[in-house]
């Protein structure tokens, strides 16, 4: 029933849009959450048992021969049967609604970047969206209400192992998991959830997988060059040390060869002032 009401493409979307432009504002899903209490199921199952009821008084009237009888059932009937048409009215209008809602909130999922999926407690695939089609290069027809390991016989099945452990733990599970693709393999983090029934039951499991591959590769690029940077540094830091000890060494040659040089003039300028002091200017 789900599929029967995708609906796709560019022109139904564009019409869609402008009926939506030109239509008062209405939530998306909103038919799904919140029914008029005036089309309720209890209120309808009342007027059918009326309905009912007044139809075997009115046969009893007429076998009977109670004419007036009769003609008040037939009232009551015809009063009955026009209340009836209108919570019909009302639950055709909350079906198209409704439908409306599943296709707008399937179409949402179809154009989300990540690969959404949801699996039964028993592994049997109930949604998926065009990012798991364009992943596995499978047709959701061919999907639904199979299991991954039937579709999938040569992957390891880690999808089962990992979504039992979202339906024990009752809570969100994070895990990463790596697909062969034509260009390599790709790493997708995914986040599986687990799906209640309005009792509070949990019977399926939603995963959503984000592809992260091109963030762990400029992850592991940034990686390597911090690492091709602390080494440049590091060589850089050993030349510079070497080149010190080398000025360091020259230092010491050069003071050591002219400490004679140097002594001897400090011994000539002695002699020059004891002897001719009074002579120089």
């Amino acid at each position: 029933m789900i599929r029967g009401v995708v609906r796709r493409g560019p022109a139904r979307t564009g019409y869609r849009r402008a009926a939506s432009a030109a239509a008062p504002i209405r939530p998306v899903g909103n038919t799904l959450i919140a029914q008029p209490g005036s089309a309720s199921g209890i209120r309808l199952i009342a007027v059918a048992l009326s309905i009912a009821v007044i139809a075997v008084a009115g046969v009893a009237s007429v076998i009977a021969d109670y004419r007036i009888a009769a003609a008040v059932c037939l009232v009551l009937l015809g009063g009955c049967s026009l209340i009836a048409l209108r919570f019909a009215g009302a639950w055709r209008e909350i079906c198209r609604r409704s439908a409306a809602d599943v296709a707008d909130l399937l179409d949402i999922v179809d154009e989300i970047g990540a690969v959404v999926c949801v699996r039964e407690a028993g592994g049997r695939y109930l949604l998926v969206n065009r990012q798991f089609e364009q992943l596995y290069g499978v047709s959701r027809e061919d999907v639904l209400g199979h299991r991954h390991q039937d579709l999938f016989p040569a992957v390891p099945d880690t999808v089962g192992a990992n979504d039992r452990k979202a339906l024990f733990h009752g809570a969100p599970v994070q895990t990463q998991d790596t697909v062969d693709q034509i260009d390599g393999p790709h790493t997708y983090y995914t986040v599986r959830h687990p799906v209640t029934d309005p009792d509070g039951r949990v019977y399926a499991v939603c995963g959503i997988s984000t592809d992260i591959t091109d963030l762990m590769r400029a992850e592991e690029e940034v990686r390597r060059l911090v690492a091709n940077l602390e080494q440049r540094v590091h060589d850089r830091t050993a030349e510079l040390e070497a080149s010190t000890r080398d000025i360091d060494t020259f230092t010491y040659s050069v003071s050591h060869d002219l400490r004679a040089p140097l002594r001897a003039i400090a011994g000539f300028s002695e002699i020059l002032l004891e002897d001719h002091a009074e002579q120089l200017d």
